[in-house]
């Protein structure tokens, strides 16, 4: 359900900087992300079909979420310019959601704003292991919290290492880009915006008989890794600012998967005491657009990026609920989507 705390090789056999472009991590040394991800989404059919009734759940409708993300890193140690071991504090984890229905999905609840992080205020403690390729995480000293927040977190992608060829690449050269590589740039820190678990009966106020039934979203449980397609990298001139060398490169993004989501909807399910069985489950994704990424030479890390892209969101769910009888159910969504992004990354 999660991305393994998996780091690229490419963040840790990275070449020299200088004229290079490669990641080159010092010890002692504190870098700051900034990030801000916005995702407008104009949904043109949403269908929820109990036992056979259509209901209307959101067609014509306009959503938008959007997420700000601040975290400090500090480098303990680093081996051949990749992070060997560092402590991450989240500063900021702000996400909201904003939804504009029309009059006949009166049936629907929505959570427009959900509770702060419990990650918010928390340093995590994350250690590269040679033997298994992957980052032990755990809560640094004065911070605590439910070990499942960390299996969702992604230790270095932010810092855009699958960007980075085999081979040093040279100005005016291009280079394929995994598909993958677009969890760096939607999802950069991972899952940070969790729920802590509490007793709560709070949502929607329900008329007598009747009964309440979460709408799975497919978007939650989406595998970066099963994306296929082109991202093409360019780097397309070396300019100056302020005694900086800095790489300007363009990236070209033509990207789609289709993804089967039933086994992750049914765990989900039970993780909240509900009994759903799910005969389909399929999520179809596409993109497309640019993104800018300049990268500081000579500091051996990004410095800034700036991206939009478009697409589309396809989900179909075919699903029977067990409550005080068994319903079965079918949801249906397509939608347009925008999505504009721009991150900073500052050595302090």
């Amino acid at each position: 359900m999660h991305a393994p705390l998996t780091l690229f090789a490419a963040v840790l056999f990275a070449p020299a900087a200088g004229d290079q472009l490669a990641l080159q991590f010092k010890a002692d040394q504190t870098v700051a992300q900034t990030w801000s991800i916005t995702q407008k989404s104009e949904v043109s059919t949403a269908s929820l079909t109990v036992m056979g009734n259509d209901q209307d759940i959101g067609s014509d409708s306009v959503s938008t979420r959007t997420a700000e993300f601040e975290v400090t890193d500090t480098v303990h140690e680093a081996a051949d310019g990749g992070l060997s071991k560092f402590t991450r504090k989240f500063e900021t984890i702000d996400t909201a959601s904003d939804t504009e229905r029309n009059e006949e999905s009166e049936a629907v609840y929505v959570e427009e704003e959900g509770s702060p992080s419990p990650l918010l205020g928390q340093e995590v403690l994350f250690t590269y292991d040679g033997d298994s390729g992957e980052y032990d995480a755990e809560y640094a000293e004065g911070s605590e919290g439910e070990g499942d927040w960390l299996d969702g977190l992604r230790p270095s992608e932010s810092y855009l290492g699958g960007l980075l060829p085999e081979e040093a690449p040279a100005e005016g050269d291009s280079w394929e880009v995994g598909p993958e590589f677009l969890a760096s740039l939607l999802e950069p820190l991972g899952e940070v915006d969790v729920e802590e678990d509490v007793d709560d009966d709070g949502g929607p106020d329900q008329p007598p008989g009747a009964v309440a039934i979460t709408v799975p979203s497919g978007d939650d449980h989406m595998d970066w890794s099963g994306l296929e397609g082109e991202l093409k990298a360019t780097w397309v001139k070396t300019e100056e600012e302020d005694g900086k060398r800095i790489a300007v490169i363009e990236l070209a993004v033509d990207a789609s998967g289709e993804f089967d989501l039933a086994e992750a909807l049914e765990e989900e399910a039970s993780e909240r005491g509900s009994e759903d069985t799910f005969q389909s489950a399929i999520l179809q994704r596409t993109f497309e657009g640019e993104v800018t990424i300049r990268w500081d030479l000579d500091a051996g890390l990004p410095m800034d990026l700036e991206g939009e892209l478009t697409g589309t969101t396809r989900f179909f769910a075919e699903w029977t609920v067990s409550v005080q009888i068994e319903l079965e159910l079918t949801l249906e969504h397509e939608s347009s989507d925008e999505i504009a992004f721009s991150a900073g990354f500052e050595v302090q």
